[in-house]
């Protein structure tokens, strides 16, 4: 009521300047994920325990190197993204002979306002996507070696390093979130069509069919359970007598208990087929700048990208229905793996766990575009470029970047895109 004759002194929140400022503190699951992190790194029993430890302790370096601040808990996720980047480059050169389209491909992820977004906040999602296209890389290098030719005892040397790549990463993604079991179930089904395939054009016979079956015992079950177990070293429980056994049993009973639970309702909610059109963005804070302007920051696709991927998976369906194209049906599951299994999720979800999809949607694109010639590489072009003039468009809902309302609000272009 009397504020005003004590402005040294005050206990509303909003009254500071400062407050829930994208600079200044957390937002969203940066207050849990960073607070782990942070505790992680001195011993301290961690506040959130229902993701698996390695995301928090991927964050953690930044803290250690930069101090409990917005930047410190967040570079580790911007490195992750711009290695992304990277990756979705490395791919593009193993799949496209067309420097043009290489560079496109690549520019519709960086353009992308969700991948923006994420690798500028302190959450794990960022690490889970760059192992998952990993391990769709390396599991891709290994059926570049199989279609070479070999002999059955000279292949294992050049192709059972890439089966040990991609279990490798399949680890690192796991550890991080559960959702990247999502993901090996589609390596799974990939590396069984090679294997098929293999057979059944006397690529390779079954005496190399059962080593590299045991190989893959090793690559995709031993290695993995050894990254996560070893991601539980620093996780400190709530008895301090518990052994390391009993702490890991305990604490996936916990996860799993949680998500089972963890309800079907939440106000920035979607369902999984809501995702490619953008329906429902998250918001994940609006504040107000000065008298004039505002500050907001929302997790949303970038329109062109998202909109243009939608309509190119169908096309894409119908060309490996009718041709059996090899390549265009490993991008495929690299795309669905991690999509259909929200279908039968009860618990509500969010858009960015559409974010797996996104690297192999724009390598699909690619991949039609490349078939179709200058037409299509064309068209590839238009979208990239309007992908680029988009993320400048909506570069201040994505950014923080303090603009007026009304410019907010002429950005609502749907109904479920609230950004003010």
């Amino acid at each position: 009521v009397n504020a005003g004759e004590y402005p040294e002194l005050f206990d509303e929140a909003w009254m500071y300047e400062g407050h829930m400022g994208f600079e200044t503190g957390t937002v969203f699951d940066e207050a849990v994920f960073s607070r782990t992190a942070y505790e992680y790194l001195h011993g301290i029993r961690s506040y959130e325990d229902t993701h698996p430890p390695l995301g928090k302790l991927l964050i953690s370096p930044g803290i250690e190197l930069f101090g409990m601040n917005p930047f410190g808990w967040r570079i580790m996720n911007l490195a992750a993204g711009t290695a992304l980047l990277a990756l979705v480059w490395a791919f593009a050169r193993r799949l496209f002979d067309s420097p043009w389209v290489r560079c496109c491909v690549t520019t519709l992820i960086a353009a992308d306002c969700l991948h923006f977004t994420e690798g500028r906040l302190g959450q794990v999602d960022s690490f889970l996507v760059l192992f998952m296209t990993a391990m769709y890389y390396f599991m891709y290098r290994y059926g570049e070696t199989l279609a070479r030719p070999h002999s059955a005892w000279s292949r294992p040397r050049t192709g059972w390093k890439y089966l040990l790549g991609s279990g490798f990463f399949m680890g690192l993604a796991v550890s991080c979130k559960w959702s990247g079991f999502y993901g090996a179930a589609g390596l799974a089904l990939i590396w069984l069509a090679l294997m098929i395939g293999g057979l059944r054009g006397g690529r390779f016979d079954w005496g190399y069919f059962w080593r590299t079956c045991l190989v893959c015992c090793g690559c995709f079950v031993l290695v993995p359970l050894a990254i996560y177990l070893a991601s539980y070293l620093p996780y400190v429980a709530w008895d301090d007598s518990v052994g390391f056994w009993r702490k890991v049993w305990e604490n996936q009973v916990n996860m799993l208990d949680y998500h089972s639970h963890v309800g079907d309702y939440h106000p920035s909610a979607s369902r999984w087929y809501e995702w490619s059109l953008i329906l429902r963005p998250v918001r994940l804070f609006t504040v107000t700048a000065t008298e004039r302007t505002m500050q907001s920051v929302s997790l949303m696709g970038n329109p062109v990208f998202w909109w243009s991927g939608a309509a190119a998976f169908f096309a894409a369906c119908c060309r490996v229905t009718e041709q059996r194209d090899g390549k265009l049906a490993f991008l495929l599951i690299g795309f669905l793996a991690p999509l259909l299994p929200w279908i039968l999720v009860p618990r509500y979800s969010f858009l960015y766990h559409y974010y797996p999809c996104l690297p192999f949607m724009a390598l699909f694109m690619g991949e039609l575009a490349e078939r179709r010639g200058t037409g299509g590489k064309c068209l590839l072009a238009a979208c990239a470029a309007g992908s680029a003039v988009l993320f400048i468009v909506f570069y201040p809902v994505i950014s923080g970047m303090p603009v007026s309302p009304e410019y907010l609000h002429g950005l609502e272009w749907l109904p479920g895109w609230s950004f003010v």
